[in-house]
């Protein structure tokens, strides 16, 4: 089988992992709202501030280091397997030791214990890198989502039945713990590669050249992603810092479902087209315009309906969220189809490119935030969407002299589909105000609403891109023929 198919069938598993996970997380989500409050959300969100960064140090970017070589031996995989172990042993038991101070840094004491469980995570991601880059990189997507949708599962139920028992937030350490205990699980019994004591300085080397690039771009998204959080919660608590957690979990959901699908699969298909630059201008055109099919509508929808849909689907209790998950929806089309500019960089082997531009956002994103969580969560999501926007520009730059992508073609191709949800958000408006044809507010109203739109939107798209609309037609067709591996 090419490398088309291949990237496409296997974005059929990687979706299937990806939205029958995010559908269980924010079905989760939904129920674990109704019975927990802000503040339970917020101590777990920053015991995962802390957690997240040190998880950085534990994988060092050695499974990215395997899918991006072309060839791997025994001595590469043993030597990347018992760093990553060790590495997570020492920082699980530096995370356990150090929680005591953390929570006396933020103020909260109840933080502690958490953080303190949270802390095996470490062990557990560090254990099973090598089994997880060898499954990508031979295409078997369809194991991995199998093991992530299970773990998911169970993490969820698990999650709920105790949040209903009255057990706060301690449900939700639950829940991170016992989805990724599945997860790990799965990825032993599901890869028959198994380690061999053995450790080659040679090979580490070879790979950690690659890796510790990654450590730096892992460092600088992970302060992109959680200096907000850790600003939040340092000033203005864990209460609120549950309410923007909510709202960005629901965004992050949203992001995941629809680029994470193709993200995982473009760097691994990406990497074997390095030496084919026509090949690669086409994959990367037609992934962003395909993504940009869902992804536009989708944020920009959820903006018009968020008022609506948020407090129908968790409650009343989290009215502070909605403007906030609306401003991130603006940020959400962006992002979505960015990521694969990332891919790019990687797959032609300059991840020290991603470094600089990541540096860069860090740096502007920090200062960002801290101007403006003194006016409170909203403003904060705001310097987000305000840094992405006015750096946007530059690595469409870089990917430019990597491949030769055309700004012309590229903007062309995304145009349409911006001005399609773009109109199909203005039905929305026109149908819930001047004509008033549903009322929003009940789930029947606001069901017919999005399934109105969805038409509308499709109609207007094939209208101005047919092209396109056959060009996802024909994915679909592939996504259907059955995969006999």
């Amino acid at each position: 089988m090419n490398i088309r198919v291949n990237t496409i069938r296997s974005s059929l598993w990687s979706a299937l992992q990806d939205w029958g996970g995010q559908l269980i997380n924010v079905l989760v989500l939904a129920v674990l709202a109704r019975f927990l409050s802000a503040h339970d959300f917020g101590l777990l969100a920053m015991a995962l501030v802390f957690v997240s960064f040190v998880q950085i140090f534990v994988k060092q970017g050695l499974g990215q280091a395997l899918i991006q070589r072309p060839t791997v031996t025994p001595e590469h995989l043993d030597t990347a397997f018992w760093t990553n172990l060790v590495t997570g042993l020492l920082l699980s038991l530096l995370a356990y030791l150090s929680a005591g101070a953390v929570s006396t840094a933020f103020d909260s004491p109840e933080l502690k214990p958490v953080l303190q469980c949270l802390s095996l995570l470490l062990l557990l991601r560090g254990s099973v890198t090598v089994q997880d880059a060898l499954l990508q990189r031979a295409y078997r997507y369809k194991r991995i989502a199998q093991i992530n949708l299970l773990g998911s599962l169970a993490g969820g139920l698990v999650g709920v039945a105790l949040a209903i028992s009255d057990y706060g937030v301690w449900s939700l350490v639950a829940q991170q713990l016992l989805t990724t205990v599945i997860q790990v699980l799965g990825l032993w019994l599901g890869s028959e590669w198994r380690p061999k004591p053995g450790f080659s300085s040679e090979r580490f080397r070879e790979l950690f050249s690659f890796g510790v690039n990654i450590i730096g771009i892992n460092i600088t998204e992970t302060v992109n992603r959680q200096a907000d959080n850790l600003l939040i919660g340092a000033v203005l608590g864990p209460t609120a810092l549950g309410y923007y957690s909510l709202a960005y979990k629901f965004y992050q959901a949203l992001t995941q479902l629809l680029t994470g699908v193709t993200s995982r699969v473009a760097f691994t298909s990406f990497s074997r087209l390095q030496n084919e630059l026509g090949r690669m201008r086409r994959a990367f055109y037609s992934m962003t315009s395909v993504t940009s099919v869902l992804s536009f509508p989708v944020f920009l929808g959820l903006m018009a309906v968020a008022p609506s849909a948020l407090p129908m689907l968790v409650g009343p209790a989290w009215q502070e969220s909605i403007s906030v998950l609306m401003v991130l929806c603006l940020v959400g089309m962006l992002e979505s189809v960015y990521y694969y500019n990332a891919n790019v960089m990687m797959a032609m082997g300059k991840p020290s490119w991603r470094l600089k531009l990541n540096i860069l956002a860090a740096v502007v994103n920090f200062i960002g935030f801290v101007i403006a969580v003194r006016w409170g969560i909203l403003a904060v999501a705001a310097a987000y969407v305000i840094r992405a926007y006015l750096l946007s520009p530059i690595p469409l730059y870089l990917v430019k002299r990597l491949i030769g992508i055309s700004f012309a073609q590229y903007l062309k191709n995304l145009a349409p589909v911006l001005l399609a949800a773009l109109l199909m958000v203005g039905y929305l408006a026109l149908i819930s105000g001047p004509l008033a044809m549903v009322n929003m507010s009940s789930p029947i109203g606001l069901s017919v609403s999005i399934a109105s739109a969805a038409v509308v939107y499709v109609a207007v798209l094939y209208v101005l891109s047919s092209q396109l609309v056959t060009e996802v037609l024909g994915i679909a067709k592939v996504l259907a023929v059955r995969d006999a591996h």
